[in-house]
C-alpha cells in the first residue's frame, strides 16, 4: 500500500495569543505541533504456517468479508455505529476517502486460508493523525476457523502497523463474553483501562437487544508515554481506580 494520507488541516491562526487550561511545562516531554504526522507504511503479506496470509482487502472481496461478520459477529445488528460492516455499500464507503479506497485513514486488514481461497477473518485499522493514535475495531475470525493462533496473529499485524505509522498511542475494547480476545490483548502488552458496564447495545435472539459491557484497552507506541504529564487532578474515587489501573506502569 502507497503512503498515502489525508493531510491534518491545521487552521491558521495564532493560538499563542491564548493560555491552556493548565501549564504542564516541566511535567512532561513536549513536541513541536508541525511534528505531528502518521503514514501508513507499505504493508507486506504475512504468511501463517504456509496456510493463511494476513494483508490488506482488495475491493472485490467486500462482499466476502461482509459475511463474515454477518456469521461471525451478528450481534451488532441493530447497532448504528457498528453495522456497518454486514452491508457492502457502508463498508465500503466506511473505508473510502478523497484519495480512493483505502487510501485515507482507515484500512481493513483480511486473514485468507489459501487452500480454499477463503477470507476467514477481518480487523479494521483507523488512525487520527491528529491525535497521533491508531483505533483498532471489528475485529472477527470465522466461526469455523476460529483459533487463539489465528486471532493473536491478525492483531500482531495490525499492532506492527500502529507502531509503523507513527502512532504514539492505541486503542482497542473486547466484549466481555469471549476471554479469549482479553487474553490475546494482554498478552501483546495493551493495558486494561476500564471496564464500560452496558457500554453497547447487542442483538441477542428473535428481536431484542441487550446493553453488553466491554473491556477497554490501550497502549503507547514510539515513547508516547513520555508525552504524558505525571500529574493529574482527579477525585478520590477516582484515584483508588487509577492506582488499580496503573500499578504496573
Amino acid at each position: 500500500m502507497n503512503e498515502l494520507r489525508d493531510d491534518i488541516n491545521f487552521k491558521n491562526y495564532d493560538v499563542t495569543k491564548y493560555r491552556p487550561y493548565k501549564d504542564y511545562r516541566g511535567q512532561c516531554s513536549f513536541k513541536s505541533i508541525k511534528e505531528k504526522k502518521m503514514l501508513w507504511p507499505t504493508i507486506e503479506k504475512n504468511v501463517i504456517d504456509d496456510s493463511y496470509v494476513i494483508r490488506p482487502i482488495k475491493e472485490q472481496e467486500i462482499e466476502e468479508v461482509v459475511e463474515i461478520y454477518r456469521i461471525g459477529y451478528p450481534d451488532l445488528y441493530g447497532n448504528t455505529n457498528n453495522e456497518i460492516v454486514y452491508w457492502s455499500d457502508t463498508l465500503y464507503e466506511y473505508l473510502q476517502s478523497k484519495n480512493g479506497f483505502m487510501k485515507g485513514n482507515k484500512i481493513l486488514i483480511v486473514e485468507e486460508k489459501l487452500d480454499e481461497k477463503k477470507l476467514v477473518g477481518s480487523m479494521i485499522a483507523k488512525k487520527d493523525d491528529g491525535n497521533m493514535s491508531i483505533y483498532f475495531e471489528h475485529a472477527v475470525i470465522h466461526p469455523k476457523y476460529r483459533s487463539k493462533k489465528l486471532f493473536k496473529e491478525l492483531c500482531k499485524y495490525c499492532d506492527e502497523l500502529g507502531e509503523k505509522a507513527g502512532a504514539e498511542y492505541g486503542f482497542i475494547m473486547a466484549a466481555t463474553f469471549h476471554t479469549i480476545t482479553q487474553k490475546v490483548f494482554e498478552e501483546l502488552g495493551w493495558k486494561v483501562r476500564g471496564i464500560f458496564p452496558g457500554a453497547i447495545a447487542l442483538w441477542n435472539y428473535e428481536d431484542k437487544y441487550y446493553r453488553h459491557s466491554a473491556v477497554y484497552y490501550d497502549k503507547f507506541y514510539n515513547k508516547g508515554q513520555e508525552l504524558v504529564p505525571k500529574e493529574m487532578d482527579i477525585t478520590p474515587i477516582v484515584e483508588s481506580i487509577k492506582e488499580c489501573l496503573l500499578k504496573e506502569e
